[in-house]
């Protein structure tokens, strides 16, 4: 492993941005019920626009998580890199999640100690939280794969995994970590092996583009309908998911490479934020009630579809906002809180 610093890369930063935007999106764009009458068309639209282009967005941090542990892992060391996951990952989330427990948002039977328990290791206090129990888990292992130098066909047989549809909601299964882990697993391998991937991805970027396209209007197609498939009852939805995510992930990585440093710093500052944005989007969500965005336009449902579209937006900075304040005000103690 080499020992030379890695210089930064503007791209994966970037990177961040967008996968923290598409996941903001997933959680909280929708038309709430109250505001669905005579606007069907709209509300129709907004779930199934959100459902194709914004669902399994997940796998766009997994990726990113399993390429920057090994484009960092210049003068690795273990210890360091578990207390560094503990304080920034593991700390916030108990935090929130107690936080919640305690002011009553979190389904818990009285005083059942095993129903706290599994909302701490089910990541069930909030919707988005399922994934600190299961990246803590790929966290713990990871060390185990820096010295792997995975063959071209090793990596493919992995990458192929996800296409059997096994991702199970937000429950934290074994089927769940074979549908994500890959992802991790194949941003390790284009970290090992950066500048030959970048170069093919340039040589395939209309390629991944077809790929892209022709995996969205599949998912459009599968959304009117629940597809399953094999004896276990796969999903052909998160199978063609997957296939979606991994050609945006290589488009992007093309993309972003050719924005100069620096130059797009509201892109950068929510990049920056990513993670604390992750922790507390949901917060946010709940300090900005839907009457305010949402109104009732007749039966213009282009205007409620519009509206849907600033709430996001809405959310989105008011987060980044309290985050760059929660910086502010707490300095160096924010990281035990939102992570940075």
């Amino acid at each position: 492993m080499s020992e030379t610093k890695k210089p930064f890369l503007n791209n994966i930063h970037l990177f961040r941005a967008f996968a923290i935007i598409c996941v903001v999106a997933v959680h909280t764009w929708h038309i709430p019920s109250k505001y669905k009458q005579g606007h069907d068309g709209a509300y129709l639209l907004v779930e199934q626009i959100r459902e194709v282009f914004f669902h399994d967005s997940t796998t766009y941090f997994v990726f990113i998580s399993g390429f920057l542990f090994f484009y960092l892992s210049s003068n690795f060391n273990v210890n360091k890199y578990y207390q560094s996951k503990l304080k920034r990952v593991l700390v916030p989330y108990i935090l929130l999640t107690t936080l919640l427990a305690v002011s009553g948002r979190v389904d818990v039977a009285g005083d059942h100690f095993f129903d706290l328990a599994s909302v701490y290791l089910g990541g069930t206090a909030q919707t988005q939280f399922w994934y600190i129990p299961f990246i803590a888990v790929v966290f713990l292992v990871s060390p185990l794969l820096l010295n792997i130098n995975f063959s071209g066909v090793g990596i493919v047989l992995i990458a192929l995994i996800p296409l059997l549809g096994t991702r199970t909601g937000t429950e934290i299964t074994f089927w769940q970590f074979a549908y994500f882990s890959p992802a991790y697993v194949l941003g390790i391998y284009c970290a090992q092996n950066y500048e030959v991937i970048k170069n093919q991805i340039e040589k395939k970027y209309y390629f991944l583009i077809s790929i892209a396209i022709i995996s969205s209007a599949a998912l459009f197609y599968i959304s009117n309908s629940t597809v399953f498939f094999g004896p276990l009852r796969f999903n052909a939805f998160e199978s063609v998911q997957y296939v979606q995510k991994i050609s945006i992930i290589g488009i992007l990585i093309y993309f972003f490479n050719h924005f100069e440093e620096g130059r797009y710093k509201l892109l950068d500052k929510i990049a920056t934020y990513s993670f604390p944005i992750f922790f507390t989007h949901s917060f946010a969500k709940k300090l900005i009630p839907t009457g305010i965005i949402f109104y009732n336009p007749g039966n213009v449902s282009i205007l409620t579809f519009v509206s849907s579209i600033l709430y996001v937006v809405s959310i989105l900075f008011l987060c980044l906002f309290l985050c760059m304040l929660l910086k502010k005000l707490l300095r160096r103690y924010s990281v035990y809180l939102i992570g940075i």
